[in-house]
């Protein structure tokens, strides 16, 4: 019995000091991978028209040119990298009856959001404004829409160029994402440098684009175009400023055809966001700092078209290439 006894309390010290030793045990680092100042990231969505993803997919699989020469993959992930997020909110007024169902699709979706993602919230009118820093208290930013008032007019260009601007100088290291709630009908036209920006912060616009709510009906978009071809308040480019946007940043825009879907929307573009491939690779042979590089993704598994029919990678197309780095003097 003393054999048994004594044996019984070293199994007992021995898990004592192992629950310890990983009490102590430091936090596992977050995912860092920038480890020189010309890594090229891009991050790929591999979609079909009718907004089907495909996951599982590995770096083999993918082939990524910079300016039309074959790079060497040194990254390949999924979802890992953290994410910073701007939500911007049109409250112009149009948009006051969807409201209460973004409010209430943020709820649910954000939540399932990495432990280390954040969320800025920008709202806007004819002026961008920011109304929370990047943050992970979630249930703040819906209590902040759930107080918007919707009025005045909508001026997209300046509220994705301040979105942009913010995450440049925010999030450096994150995955920057702008995701845009808008019925995508600008009346104000803003006059800052939108697309410079976003190339500049590396941005990706995604946007969920809800129906235009005038007095007491809702527009289809091509009644909103039959509108505007017959000259009211705006004209077709600036229409289809938000998909332009998305297209060149690496975006997608999400079309929310009845108000009441608003909600499943919001869900399904952060569910859209955690399935983007991220690549990285060091551009051979590298550009002239400030210089725009062409970015240019191929799909080398040719039994991704059974599994999805008519897939088709979505990512920026090109990049500013960074400065060079400054070397630290000795200490």
């Amino acid at each position: 019995m003393s054999r048994e006894l004594s044996a019984l309390v070293c199994a007992l010290v021995f898990c004592a000091s192992l629950v310890a030793q990983d009490a102590h045990q430091e936090p596992e680092p977050q995912v860092t991978i920038r480890k020189r100042v010309d890594l090229v990231l891009v991050d790929i969505l591999l979609t079909d028209a009718k907004g089907n993803t495909l996951r599982g997919l590995q770096a083999k699989d993918f082939e990524i040119l910079d300016e039309k020469i074959p790079q060497e993959i040194h990254h390949f992930s999924q979802d890992e990298i953290p994410l910073a997020i701007a939500l911007v909110v049109d409250v112009s007024g149009s948009m006051e009856p969807g409201m209460e169902r973004l409010r209430q699709g943020l709820i649910h979706a954000l939540p399932t959001l990495k432990p280390e993602d954040k969320v800025a919230l920008f709202s806007f009118n004819e002026q961008a404004m920011q109304r929370l820093a990047l943050t992970r208290e979630f249930g703040q930013i819906a209590r902040t829409i759930g107080g918007f008032y919707a009025r005045g007019e909508t001026n997209i260009n300046d509220a994705v160029y301040e979105a942009a601007e913010y995450l440049r100088q925010a999030a450096p290291l994150a995955r920057r994402i702008i995701i845009l709630v808008t019925d995508a009908f600008p009346t104000f036209q803003g006059d800052k440098p939108v697309q410079e920006a976003l190339l500049g912060s590396e941005a990706a616009l995604f946007a969920i684009r809800v129906p235009f709510w005038l007095g007491d009906k809702y527009f289809s978009r091509e009644e909103l175009e039959q509108l505007v071809s017959a000259g009211y308040r705006t004209n077709l480019s600036a229409m289809h400023l938000v998909d332009q946007l998305a297209a060149e940043s690496g975006g997608l825009v999400v079309d929310v055809k009845k108000p009441e879907r608003i909600e499943p929307a919001v869900e399904r573009m952060i569910q859209i966001l955690k399935k983007r491939y991220t690549l990285g690779y060091y551009p051979n042979p590298g550009g002239t700092p400030g210089s725009i590089r062409g970015i240019e993704v191929q799909i080398r598994n040719q039994q991704i078209d059974e599994i999805l029919p008519g897939a088709f990678p979505v990512y920026r197309n090109r990049y500013r290439v960074p400065p060079l780095e400054t070397p630290k003097p000795p200490r």
